[in-house]
């Protein structure tokens, strides 16, 4: 687990996603649904995942390469849309999880991220509830034919302010594999 650490002098950020982040912000009240926001880099479209980016998702984790530090094996279509379940559920519950990487010119799926917070355990819990104690966790992936872009750092950095700014995180840890 790599932690960072919030600067709070240093912006991440894209210019405009601090206007953006304020004008979305919404006070963390369990009284009402919060809605995810849909920040914008220079390339980029961070639109919350939904089912509408099925066939886009499923490309990119049913690619060897691509699932390879994922999850190991390359994703079903089952899987994936049971991953954009979950996705949705999370982000219904806590305000926030995961986004599709938009292409802002093509409209094209190049990746996706999320912040979520971090699990011990494979199965995940049916009450995403049960994971607010645990550490903010960022993470994504892109298609293959995105690699070596600048667009994981690029949406990376968007996400951080995302946390950093909206959710007010202390901290964000990202788990990798050794080999990546």
């Amino acid at each position: 687990m790599t932690p960072v650490r919030r600067e709070p002098s240093h912006s991440l950020a894209p210019s405009g996603l601090r206007r953006q982040l304020a004008s979305n912000a919404r006070p963390h009240d369990r009284s009402y649904a919060r809605a995810m926001i849909t920040p914008r880099t220079a390339r980029l479209r961070l639109e919350p995942i939904s089912q509408r980016h099925l066939d886009g998702v499923y490309a990119m984790d049913s690619h060897p390469e691509v699932a390879r530090y994922v999850d190991g094996d390359p994703a079903t279509r089952e899987q994936t849309i049971e991953w954009i379940r979950r996705v949705e559920r999370c982000g219904a519950c806590w305000g926030y999880a995961g986004w599709a990487f938009v292409d802002r010119n093509e409209g094209r799926v190049l990746g996706a991220g999320c912040i979520q917070h971090a699990r011990h355990d494979d199965e995940f819990p049916l009450d995403p509830n049960a994971l607010r104690t645990h550490p903010l966790e960022i993470g994504w992936r892109l298609r293959r034919e995105s690699w070596g872009l600048g667009l994981a750092t690029e949406a990376a950095l968007c996400m951080s302010q995302f946390a950093f700014e909206h959710l007010q995180a202390a901290e964000l840890i990202a788990i990798t594999h050794p080999d990546n």
